[in-house]
């Protein structure tokens, strides 16, 4: 296995905001300046300890799923990258590992942790992953048959303007290397617009002997459809940072380079087959789409153009990273698994971090496959991201971006193995969201058999706004139902069955279903209908609870009185009602202010007319003279 030689070149000039510089210096400069190679010396760890799962419990995982740490060791990791063929001895390298602040660590099978490379990003990125912080080394892909490993990146330059780069990292062939031996940075054309933090360059893939990279649209939506301008765009280049063979844009320069645009941030690039496939993050909605050579992709600023050629939509930001494909038939996948994409989700407000599944094979008698967590963050919003993913030989790696489970920073893995299985299981069927605090209905178990709001189990009938509001309902209200309870009326010959039949029968509509569902929850046959739901003998308060946190999750309320209904059209029409409020005192000080101007003026005349009266009536008494 080679070691690194310890030299070190000069690292590469960044480029002045705004510059252009002719192909033949481009070429030039990517390939006669080297990087540096960050020391020969290389820093292993013990290996790691297992997780036990009372440290992963913040986590949930698909039912039947084992997870645990791998390797760790790490500083806000960003993405993973498996060797094909890895040695087999012990210390021989199995993955590689990149760090937002620029290290590259490569992993052993014996699962110790050594420095690679290191490239230069503005350091100081910080574990809040605010603004600025959301720079730096991003993505990692492998050339096996010639040992390279590719480094997508972003690195201020001297003015403090952020450029987007690539550095090519030199290694053993087919098997990689503890150290790289030699560096090079490429395709510097990369740099001569400017970048932005969450809006860099993105995932690089190896395809053909051809580099792809994704590059995110900088924060300017308006230059992601102009072929010579490098932002939002999927770039072609061969693996010494020249244009592709067959160019989709005629021209020399930028185009040369561009192989699709019109995108957002296309973080995740993955070939499978002849397709290249692309996950990226809108503004209030994420796409996965087949991207399709020489075409714009139609990001214009708005979800609606994001949209437009999506295959699929993630409806709430999942904000995903990195991607890859698990094929059909992959061991360590449940029985059922038909070959789908993976996708480690940043996450955002409203949709856990973590790793999803989606698209790919398609199950019979189904359009296509939603997105759904194989494995959710559960713990406080903020608190953890998720960015790399990538297939492994016995197991999906995950990369969490923040400290977990005890450690640094991890690397984890997760397979199917019922046995072994995993305590804390995603309770959606699909989709991602963040999930509504149920502590009542988890507690007495109906969530391990109705899905509610989109969480829990199948085995009985979804509980969600419509079928509450309507089926339900409905089914209250039928004339059937309310002769089967009448019946039941007088059959009952008085006592509490009777008066609670008679409390139902008394309600109408939604408050139907209410009390209703406050007798069924503490007795499932309390109408004379065989249910299949199990006795769980509950207090007059606990069923009142578990109703009141059904209501509150799904959005319904009882049918309010007068104060109610007004209550809930203020709540509801608050901005109606605040500026008629406002208008109305406008108006008011108005009519005020000028009932005081028609008071005033009264007055004056009235005190003008007594003012004449008095001049009149002294101007007439007769003059006294004295004698």
């Amino acid at each position: 296995m080679r070691q690194g030689t310890g030299y070190r070149d000069e690292v590469a000039p960044s480029l002045p905001r705004g510059a252009r510089r002719p192909w033949a210096s481009s070429v030039l400069a990517a390939t006669s300046v080297t990087l540096a190679v960050v020391t020969c010396l290389q820093f292993a760890t013990a290996t790691p300890v297992v997780a036990p799962d009372d440290l992963l419990t913040e986590l949930a995982v698909a039912p039947g799923y084992r997870i645990e740490v791998d390797s760790s060791g790490y500083d806000l990791p960003t993405a993973i990258a498996f060797v094909p063929r890895p040695g087999a001895a012990p210390d021989a390298p199995l993955y590689f590992v990149a760090e937002l602040q620029g290290t590259i660590k490569v992993v052993t099978r014996d699962r110790a942790v050594h420095r690679f490379a290191q490239v230069p990003t503005w350091g100081r990125q910080g574990h809040d992953l605010a603004g600025a912080s959301q720079q730096g080394l991003a993505g990692l892909c492998l050339d096996p048959q010639h040992g390279y490993v590719f480094a997508t990146y972003t690195e201020p330059d001297e003015g403090g303007v952020l450029r987007n780069r690539v550095v090519r990292f030199e290694s053993e062939p087919e098997v990689f290397g503890l150290a790289a031996v030699a560096a090079t940075a490429i395709a510097p054309v990369l740099a001569t617009v400017q970048s932005a933090p969450a809006h860099q360059i993105g995932g690089c893939a190896v395809h053909e002997g051809e580099l792809y990279v994704g590059i995110g649209d900088g924060g300017n939506p308006r230059e992601v459809s102009v072929p010579d301008v490098l932002l939002g765009k999927i770039v072609c280049m061969s693996l010494a940072g020249l244009p592709c063979r067959e160019t989709r844009y005629q021209g020399d320069g930028a185009r040369a380079y561009v192989y699709a645009t019109g995108f957002r941030n296309p973080f995740g690039i993955h070939w499978v087959a002849d397709r290249l496939n692309v996950v990226e993050n809108g503004v209030r909605l994420d796409r996965f789409v087949t991207v399709t050579p020489g075409s714009d992709h139609l990001w214009d600023g708005t979800d609606e153009s994001l949209a437009s050629l999506a295959e699929i939509i993630l409806p709430s930001p999942f904000a995903p990273v990195q991607l890859d494909y698990v094929p059909a038939g992959t061991s360590y996948m449940d029985p059922g698994w038909l070959g789908h994409f993976v996708t480690a989700g940043f996450g955002s407000k409203n949709v856990p971090s973590g790793v999803a599944m989606l698209g790919g094979a398609r199950p019979d008698g189904r359009a296509g496959t939603p997105p759904r967590y194989l494995i959710e963050y559960r713990g406080p919003e903020g608190t953890q991201h998720f960015a790399g993913v990538a297939l492994g030989p016995d197991g999906i790696y995950a990369v969490p971006m923040l400290p977990i489970a005890g450690t640094s920073g991890a690397v984890l893995r997760l397979s199917y193995d019922p046995p072994a299985a995993h305590p804390v299981v995603v309770d959606k069927a699909s989709g991602l969201f963040r999930g509504s605090d149920m502590p009542h209905l988890s507690s007495l178990g109906c969530t391990s058999c109705h899905s509610v709001a989109g969480q829990g189990g199948d085995i009985g009938p979804n509980l969600d706004r419509f079928g509450i509001n309507w089926r339900i309902t409905e089914f209250l209200e039928s004339e059937e139902y309310e002769a089967h309870l009448a019946s039941q009326i007088r059959a009952g010959g008085g006592g509490s069955t009777t008066s609670s039949l008679q409390a139902v029968l008394k309600t109408r509509g939604i408050d139907r279903t209410w009390t209703w569902l406050g007798y069924m929850l503490r007795d499932p046959d309390f109408d004379g209908i065989d249910r299949q739901m199990p006795q769980l003998d509950l207090s007059e308060a606990e069923a009142d609870a578990a109703r009141a946190e059904l209501f509150s999750v799904l959005g319904l309320s009882r049918t309010p009185n007068v104060v109610g209904r007004s209550l809930r059209a203020v709540r509801e029409q608050w901005k109606a009602v605040l500026a008629g409020a406002i208008a109305g005192a406008i108006m008011l000080t108005a009519v005020l202010m000028f009932a005081e101007f028609l008071w005033q003026r009264g007055k004056a005349r009235r005190a003008g007319i007594r003012s004449v009266d008095g001049a009149q009536q002294q101007a007439a008494a007769p003059k006294r003279t004295s004698a």
